[in-house]
C-alpha cells in the first residue's frame, strides 16, 4: 500500500471516530434520562394554623403577588405548584393550603376520612405554623397542634417552622388582647420548640419571598447536606430563583 493510501486510510479513521463521539455526545444531550431531568424534586410544603392568621393570602403573595382586602375563608384544602432553584437544585413545590383543622391526623384512614378537613396534610417534607400577631389564641392553636405532630412518627424530620404573620399591624393594636408578647412567643419556638422562626406580613409583602426560600433551603438541608443558612443572613444575596 503506498504511502498515500495510508495517509487517507488514517484520516477515514479518524473521521470515524470523531463522528462516533459526536454521535454519543448528541445522545447523551438528548437522553431521556439526564441529570437534568433527576434532578428535578418534588416535595410537599403544607401551611397549618387558624382561620384568619392569613395563610391563604402568604401563599397568593408568594405564587401571584397578590393580596386580597377582603377575608374570604378557606373551606377546603387548596393546592397550589410554584417551583424554586436553591443550590442549583430545581423544586416542583405542592404548596398545601390546609383550613383549620381540629386536630392533626394520626394516620391515613383518619386522615381522609369522608367528613374531615385536611386531606393530605401527613407526610409533608416541610410544615409551615402561621399565628396572627394580634390573637395569642392562633398562638395556643399552633402548641396544640405541634404536640399532635410530634406523635406522629412519619413527620419528626419534617422541618416545622413558626410564622408570625401580620407584623404590619401598629404595636399597640397588636398586643390589644394582652397576654404574650412577640419577644416572648419568639422566646418559646426558639428556646423551648427548636423551630425556625420568622415574622412577616403578606399586606406589604414582607419576608414573604424569604419565608419560602429558607423552608425550601432547610428541605435541601435535608436531601443534600448543605451548611444550614443562619436566619440573619437570610437576606444576602443567594441563587434562589422562583419559577
Amino acid at each position: 500500500m503506498s504511502s498515500g493510501s495510508l495517509i487517507s486510510a488514517g484520516k477515514s479513521s479518524r473521521y470515524r471516530v470523531c463522528a462516533k463521539a459526536t454521535k454519543k455526545r448528541e445522545e447523551k444531550i438528548h437522553a431521556p434520562n439526564s441529570e437534568l431531568d433527576t434532578g428535578i424534586r418534588q416535595v410537599k410544603i403544607v401551611i397549618l394554623g387558624a382561620s384568619q392568621v392569613g395563610k391563604t393570602s402568604i401563599i397568593r403573595q408568594f405564587v401571584q403577588n397578590t393580596f386580597a382586602e377582603e377575608y374570604i375563608p378557606t373551606r377546603a384544602t387548596e393546592v397550589y405548584r410554584p417551583s424554586c432553584m436553591i443550590n442549583d437544585h430545581l423544586y416542583h413545590v405542592k404548596m398545601v393550603d390546609c383550613p383549620q383543622i381540629n386536630s392533626f391526623p394520626e394516620d391515613s384512614i383518619e386522615e381522609w376520612s369522608e367528613f374531615r378537613p385536611g386531606k393530605g396534610v401527613r407526610n409533608a417534607n416541610a410544615y409551615i405554623m402561621v399565628f396572627d400577631r394580634s390573637s395569642e389564641d392562633s398562638f395556643n392553636y399552633l402548641r396544640t397542634l405541634r404536640e399532635q405532630m410530634l406523635d406522629c412518627e412519619n413527620d419528626h424530620d419534617a422541618p416545622l417552622w413558626v410564622v408570625c404573620n401580620k407584623c404590619d399591624k401598629a404595636e399597640k393594636d397588636s398586643n390589644k388582647n394582652g397576654g404574650l408578647s412577640k419577644r416572648e412567643i419568639a422566646n418559646i419556638v426558639k428556646k423551648q420548640w427548636k423551630s425556625p422562626y420568622l415574622e412577616c406580613s403578606a399586606k406589604n409583602n414582607w419576608h414573604i419571598v424569604l419565608l419560602f426560600k429558607e423552608v425550601v433551603r432547610s428541605i435541601d438541608l435535608i436531601e443534600y447536606g448543605h451548611k444550614a443558612t443562619l436566619m440573619q443572613n437570610a437576606l444576602r444575596r443567594k441563587k434562589c430563583v422562583i419559577m
